[in-house]
């Protein structure tokens, strides 16, 4: 027995030598069971005031530049710089900012589209001229059977947003324009030929023609299919209504029994969803060029 005493807390110790993993994991089991919870905070970005102002500046540049397509040139959500550009712009601008030294953006991330139908619009009749925006447009319909000749001239209701990337400085910027119903904007296609589709959907989307475009079709919608999904006055319930019939053992199309005429929008939202994010950092903030000093 006396043997055996003696034996056994070097046997003990040995173990502990021999697993070091399981002493280790007790140790850390041990500590995270009696450390004091952490506070949990929300991520918040910073935004860094130099990078800003470099920004600031290279919008000037792109604006002394192209002053005949450069509108306007401003500063979103801290640090995301955006030209405004006349329609007549797309191809120049873009151009520029791809094979410029000093600017290389040379990869097109995304086209964006968006429907603002309360831009106002002129209804030009025999005696008046109204302006109003389109929803009202809609919901007044007595302006339409007001006369007989009637003519509606649409405002810019659509902005096509393009994100471009350059890899070479590691920048990012947004150009935008806008457009009509009836307004084509020249396709990009042979710029950055990651165009195709965004076009395409853009097309099907919102109906926002693009002029010289290699293969304008619809690419998310059915053969066939009528409107623009994506537009505010489309009806939220659809024209058609698609189902398989057991009978004829195929997908059949048939008209909508609960049509829905008219919908009236309502954007403004009595609370607000971001109060941090929105007292941060401004919505938008417009950089003065030299043309505005003077």
């Amino acid at each position: 027995m006396s043997m055996l005493r003696r034996l056994f807390p070097v046997v003990v110790r040995s173990t502990s030598l021999l697993n070091p993993l399981k002493t280790s994991s007790q140790r850390a089991f041990a500590t995270e069971v009696t450390e004091a919870p952490k506070e949990t905070r929300p991520t918040f970005r910073k935004i860094d005031q130099v990078s800003v102002g470099q920004l600031k500046d290279f919008g000037r540049y792109c604006a002394e530049c192209l002053p005949k397509y450069i509108q306007k040139v401003q500063v979103t959500a801290g640090d995301e710089l955006e030209l405004l550009i006349v329609p007549e712009g797309v191809l120049p601008v873009l151009q520029f900012l791809k094979d410029h030294h000093n600017c290389q953006f040379s990869n097109l991330v995304d086209i964006a589209g968006m429907d603002v139908p309360s831009r106002e619009c002129r209804i030009i009749s025999s005696v008046h001229c109204y302006k109003m925006t389109y929803l009202d447009y809609q919901a007044c319909s007595h302006y339409r059977l007001l006369f007989e000749e009637t003519l509606y001239f649409p405002g810019n209701r659509f902005e096509v947003i393009y994100n471009i990337l350059s890899l070479r400085f590691n920048a990012r910027i947004r150009v935008k324009t806008y457009t009509d119903e009836l307004t084509p904007i020249e396709s990009c296609n042979d710029i950055y030929k990651a165009a195709n589709w965004y076009e395409r959907e853009i097309w099907d989307m919102y109906g926002v023609f693009f002029s010289n475009h290699p293969d304008l079709r619809r690419i998310l919608t059915d053969y066939g299919f009528e409107g623009h999904p994506f537009r505010k006055d489309f009806p939220l319930s659809g024209y058609v209504e698609v189902r398989y019939d057991d009978e004829k053992k195929r997908v059949v199309v048939e008209p909508l029994e609960l049509a829905q005429e008219f919908r009236r929008f309502e954007l403004s939202a009595p609370w607000e969803q971001f109060p941090n994010f929105r007292n941060a950092n401004p919505a938008q903030e417009e950089v003065k060029t030299e043309k505005e000093k003077k």
